[in-house]
C-alpha cells in the first residue's frame, strides 16, 4: 500500500511539472538625463518553446522598435489596447506577437518619452510611460537617473489599481527597481535635484 501511494503522488508529481508553463518575463529600463528625457527598453524573455504575449508600445508619443536576438516571431499585430484589457489607453496600442524558438525567446522593444521627468528645481518627479503587459509573465521595472538627481526616500511607488512601494533594498541614491505585482501600471518616484 505504501509502495502505491509513492509511486501515486510521484505520478501526480510528474503531470504537474509537466503541465506548469515556463516562465516568461518583462524587464523595464527607463533611463533618465538630465533634462528628464527618457530612453524606454522592453525585455522580453521565454523559455516556452512557442507562445503568444502582448505589450502596450506608443501610439503617437514616438517612434518605437524591437529587436528579436534569440527565436523569431511567427506573427503579430499592433491594436488598440481594449483588445487585451477591458478599455482603452489613448496614447497607447498593443502589440501582440507569436513567437517560437529551439533554446530561448529574447526581444527588445526600445523608445524613447521625451518628459519621464517634470523637472521644478530643487524638486523633480518621474512618471514612467504605461506599462501593460500580459498578466501571466512576471514584471520588473529599474530606473536609472542622471547623477544630479537623488531619490527620495519612500518615494517610488508603483500606481495601479493599488500604490505599493519599491522595497528599502532596492533604492539607491540614483536607482530604483520594481518587482511588479499588476500588470498594468505607472512608476512614480520623487526626486531631489543637486
Amino acid at each position: 500500500l505504501l509502495l502505491t501511494v509513492v509511486a501515486s503522488v510521484a505520478l501526480n508529481s510528474i503531470r504537474f511539472e509537466a503541465k506548469a508553463s515556463p516562465a516568461s518575463n518583462y524587464y523595464y529600463k527607463f533611463t533618465v538625463d538630465r533634462e528628464g528625457f527618457t530612453t524606454v527598453e522592453i525585455n522580453f524573455n521565454s523559455t516556452d518553446p512557442s507562445g503568444e504575449s502582448w505589450v502596450f508600445v506608443p501610439k503617437n508619443l514616438s517612434q518605437w522598435d524591437y529587436t528579436i536576438t534569440s527565436g523569431e516571431i511567427t506573427t503579430f499585430e499592433t491594436v488598440e489596447t481594449s483588445r487585451v484589457i477591458d478599455y482603452d489607453i489613448y496614447f497607447y496600442r498593443a502589440f501582440i506577437f507569436q513567437y517560437r524558438f529551439t533554446e530561448l525567446f529574447n526581444m527588445t522593444i526600445r523608445f524613447d518619452f521625451d518628459n519621464g521627468a517634470l523637472i521644478m528645481e530643487p524638486h523633480g518627479i518621474f512618471y514612467s510611460p504605461q506599462i501593460g503587459f500580459k498578466p501571466d509573465s512576471n514584471g520588473y521595472a529599474e530606473v536609472l537617473f542622471n547623477q544630479n538627481f537623488q531619490i527620495k526616500e519612500n518615494r517610488a511607488v508603483v500606481v495601479g489599481s493599488q500604490w505599493y512601494p519599491a522595497e528599502n533594498e532596492n533604492i539607491e541614491p540614483h536607482r530604483v527597481l520594481f518587482q511588479l505585482q499588476e500588470n498594468v501600471v505607472r512608476l512614480q518616484v520623487e526626486l531631489d535635484i543637486n
